[in-house]
């Protein structure tokens, strides 16, 4: 039924994808190094204190902006009939939109954090801004681009954060210097560089065009917002029955989670234009063995590496890294290890519903896990602490792999199934 790919052809493909995931993968994992020096340099200077106020403003502002981010540049990717501006405009309001909402939990919730909350969430609204722009070359294959912008402006603002902290001492004052450094460099080189490569298409605000971006986007953005709540919702929880102090401890270790998202996020951008050409070109074989077989199998050989690795020089790690008083958690990085290994495969099967557009599912998906995380993680924390939040996270990470994998392989019958009826 399927007709197999020319040899020549498929080595193409290959090297071309190779080489477009080399600058991708490369500058995300420069971007990745950076943060987390920065969680080092806090550590290092500063205090766990300090730590788990750095963390609790991230736990706060990832759900609100990743709901925000939509995944428009995702979707525009695949988007034959709008504009770049409309995208532009809906990423715009839907900043100011999460800027209004992070402000008001900064003020009512947590208002002895709220200078940090407010500076981390600025960040953050930037890079959605900056990611708005990156889908231009994004869309034509260009990765190169996006990967020498991403480099240099986290290099950058990682020296500015850095020299604050050796002079002020201050993580506030660090903090604002850094947004400023990122604020320039949005402006002064990400959007001239890429407006002097690109058209921008500079149209006039169309509401109805807008509004259909957005609602096109509200399934995505409630997907992140529950994944990334999944993810957020122990640290909550362990600053409310434990302390600021103890959030800094296991902030650091579950930046390993945060980094395999990173990486994992780095090769699913890179790879959904071409898996999205082969569901458009009912390439529905080899799309399945390169999610099933090729993708998932390179994941979890990466896993198992990744947990012998903190099996076995874990302890040593975090005593070099952050200090004697984080080496004391080396088990925790082990079973986090675990939780990165579920989720690096789990990723592939995010990205496989993403290319064939089923994105209803993904939020049913995602509250099924967080409803089920929600009452696992409440228990599990009470009683055990920083053990029944890393639990916590093992299993919604599993059950979300489960799920993913289960309606991938449903959508995929389905359009095999269409595929075979019209033909």
């Amino acid at each position: 039924m399927y007709k197999d790919i020319p040899f020549i052809e498929l080595r193409k493909d290959c090297i071309d994808i190779i080489s477009k995931i080399s600058w991708i993968f490369g500058a995300n994992l420069v971007v990745a190094f950076t943060k987390w020096l920065i969680i080092i340099i806090i550590a290092r200077i500063l205090t766990p204190t300090d730590v788990g106020a750095y963390a609790l403003a991230f736990a706060i502002g990832a759900p609100i902006t990743l709901f925000a981010n939509m995944k428009l540049r995702s979707l525009f990717i695949t988007e034959d009939s709008k504009s770049f501006s409309d995208y532009l405009y809906s990423r715009c309001i839907l900043n100011f939109a999460a800027f209004i909402l992070l402000m008001l939990i900064a003020t009512i919730i947590y208002p002895q954090h709220f200078y940090i909350i407010f500076l981390v969430g600025l960040m953050k609204i930037l890079d959605l801004q900056s990611d708005m722009y990156y889908a231009l070359p994004h869309k034509e294959g260009n990765m190169n681009i996006i990967g020498k912008l991403m480099i240099v402006k986290h290099v950058f603002t990682l020296f500015i954060f850095l020299v604050c902290v050796l002079i002020t001492n201050n993580l506030i004052h660090s903090l604002f210097s850094q947004l400023i450094a990122q604020l320039l460099f949005l402006y002064s080189v990400e959007k001239k560089y890429i407006s002097t490569k690109y058209t921008l298409n500079n149209e006039s605000f169309d509401t109805s065009k807008i509004l259909s971006v957005i609602v096109v986007g509200i399934p995505l953005g409630l997907v992140q917002m529950m994944t990334s709540f999944n993810a957020s919702f122990p640290r909550f929880l362990l600053e409310f029955y434990e302390s600021t102090e103890v959030l800094g401890y296991f902030s650091v270790i579950i930046y390993v989670l945060l980094i395999g998202n990173m990486m994992m996020n780095a090769i699913s951008q890179t790879f959904l234009p071409y898996l999205y050409n082969k569901i458009k070109k009912f390439e529905y074989y080899h799309f399945h063995k390169l999610i099933f077989v090729k993708l998932s199998l390179f994941s979890m050989f990466l896993g198992i590496i990744l947990f012998l690795l903190s099996h076995f020089f874990g302890e040593g790690f975090l005593f070099i890294v952050y200090g004697e008083n984080y080496a004391q958690y080396s088990d925790v990085l082990t079973l986090m290890s675990i939780a990165l290994a579920i989720n690096i495969v789990s990723w592939n099967f995010d990205t496989a519903l993403l290319a064939m557009r089923y994105i209803s599912i993904q939020p049913k998906i995602i509250f099924i896990v967080l409803i089920i995380s929600l009452i696992i993680g409440y228990i599990l924390i009470n009683k055990y602490g920083i053990y029944g939040a890393t639990y916590t996270i093992i299993i919604a990470n599993l059950l979300h792999l489960i799920l993913r994998v289960f309606f991938v392989k449903i959508r995929l019958n389905m359009l095999i199934s269409g595929s075979t009826v019209t033909r």
